[in-house]
């Protein structure tokens, strides 16, 4: 089932419909082509270690996906580091339904650069963005209605119904 996001913006291309090649390293942000470096070490083990932590508690109606591209407008296909969203496919489109829970590693991203995925993916309808903080050791949350992020308790658990 598509979220009701895009169910009211039918005019949107479909979530897996590119802009830009998968594989090749790059994103297309309001039209502009942006190069995605490789990960550096702290980054590369947390995607690792993020995705076996996703899959070990997402319920068997979910997939989680590591670097998959996302069009959130007419003119831009990001990816954030992790996605989760449903197994079932879109059935107005036969592609993939969008990410419900999205997450960003923060090692050597700005924030702000984070935040500008988050409001775009939020603003295509994803439920929540979660921006994970390595250097800092801490986890935030983007708010759609604050248009910035809040800091969640250190000891704590994400509830949510995709787990």
């Amino acid at each position: 089932m598509s979220s009701p996001s895009d169910r009211t913006n039918e005019d949107l291309p479909a979530v897996d419909e590119r802009l830009v090649a998968p594989e090749a390293r790059y994103e297309i942000d309001d039209g502009k082509l942006v190069y995605v470096a490789p990960a550096d070490e702290p980054h590369g083990e947390a995607h690792g270690a993020l995705a076996a932590l996703l899959r070990a508690h997402c319920a068997v109606e979910y997939k989680v996906a590591i670097d998959m591209l996302t069009r959130t407008s007419k003119t831009s296909d990001i990816a954030p580091d992790a996605s989760v969203y449903p197994a079932a496919r879109d059935a107005r489109t036969g592609g993939r339904q969008l990410e419900e829970l999205a997450f960003e590693l923060l090692s050597t991203t700005r924030l702000s650069t984070a935040a500008s995925k988050a409001d775009q993916l939020t603003k295509r309808g994803v439920r929540r963005v979660f921006g994970i903080d390595l250097v800092k050791r801490r986890v935030v949350e983007w708010s759609r209605d604050l248009g910035s992020w809040s800091i969640l308790p250190t000891i704590g658990v994400i509830e949510d119904a995709v787990f």
